[in-house]
């Protein structure tokens, strides 16, 4: 089974000028977690927007399942095939953690009739106890909004699962549970992860490690 996305002699800059990311060859699989670390300003960010096709690119780059992503309808991709997690969760705090999931399944599927058992199954799955399912993101604990900011990842099922310092704002017990349940995710669900980190913790766990020093990846 071939890499499900890699990249190819990747480089980015900004405005032509600021080199970012220089001649990355990386290739990511299924059932597997990947950490990718490095300073700030190393490039991890512009690496996972990159890969989740949120900045514009060259042709041949950057492949999803032997496909060139700039020719992919993106909106498509972003919204079927990959998962975005953020550190700073992005929900939507007017709503409960329940309706945050049904949201997304509804924007990728909005002839599912089931969405509301569909997100509690989800919410389940990452952790959330049911008497939490109808509480407003902002009642909820760090731990709890980055739990219900991956059940919104997986509720399309995307083959890919984007993580940015996903464990950042959490206490060192929380920070392994969710270390645990992107393990999973990954060997139990056959996802491919991706996190960008820089938590030591987040590296004795993943199965492969990137090290990213000025623009370049090292092993």
């Amino acid at each position: 089974m071939g890499a499900i996305i890699q990249t190819k002699n990747l480089s980015f800059s900004y405005d032509n000028m600021h080199t970012v990311l220089k001649d990355i060859n990386l290739e990511f699989f299924s059932g597997k977690v990947y950490g990718i670390f490095g300073r700030s300003g190393a490039g991890k960010s512009t690496l996972l927007s990159l890969l989740a096709g949120l900045e514009t690119i060259n042709e041949n780059q950057i492949f999803y399942k032997d496909i060139d992503l700039s020719s992919l309808n993106l909106d498509r991709y972003r919204s079927h095939d990959i998962g975005i997690v953020f550190q700073s969760y992005n929900l939507l705090p007017q709503l409960t953690a329940v309706e945050n999931v049904c949201l997304s399944i509804e924007l990728n599927n909005p002839k599912n009739k089931d969405k509301i058992k569909k997100a509690k199954g989800l919410l389940r799955k990452v952790g959330i106890r049911e008497e939490l399912f109808n509480h407003k993101i902002l009642k909820l604990s760090g731990g709890e909004q980055q739990r219900v900011a991956i059940a919104r990842a997986l509720s399309y099922d995307a083959d890919i699962i984007l993580a940015d310092e996903p464990t950042g704002n959490l206490d060192p017990e929380t920070e392994e549970e969710i270390i645990k349940l992107f393990l999973n995710v990954a060997h139990k669900e056959n996802k491919c992860v991706i996190i960008i980190s820089h938590s030591r913790e987040v590296k004795k766990h993943v199965d492969v490690c990137y090290q990213l020093i000025n623009g370049r990846v090292t092993i």
